[in-house]
């Protein structure tokens, strides 16, 4: 029986994604496309694929706009392809210990949050 304590992500033969430190809301503050100023939204996102892990730092605060950036890349990925683990500045506004919070802002969003809690 698997270890449910365990997130396996998908290998179906196709391409994984990691990305780390978008920090995606000071992006939106300008309002501009974070994945097209850096090249890589035709690069990474022309591609089906199995799993996009965001590696840290998607957001700058914990609320509103981590849900905005669980969105914009929504846009892109099937939310239920995306895996969060979460860096520091995805915990500000909040504490580091509120893990709970977050992962439940992840789930909201038909994500998966890949940090033991």
């Amino acid at each position: 029986m698997p270890d449910p304590s365990v997130l396996e992500i998908p290998d179906n033969g196709g391409p994984v994604a990691v990305l780390a430190d978008l920090h995606l809301k000071s992006y939106f503050w300008l309002g501009g496309n974070p994945l097209k100023f850096h090249g890589l939204e035709d690069r990474l996102f022309q591609h089906d694929l199995d799993a996009l892990i965001i590696a840290g730092d998607l957001s700058d605060t914990l609320g509103p706009s981590l849900q905005d950036a669980l969105a914009y890349l929504a846009r892109y990925v099937p939310a239920d392809r995306i895996y969060i683990v979460p860096g520091n500045h995805d915990f500000y506004r909040g504490r580091l210990d509120d893990d709970r919070r977050l992962r439940d802002m992840v789930r909201g969003n038909g994500s998966w949050f890949a940090q033991q809690t």
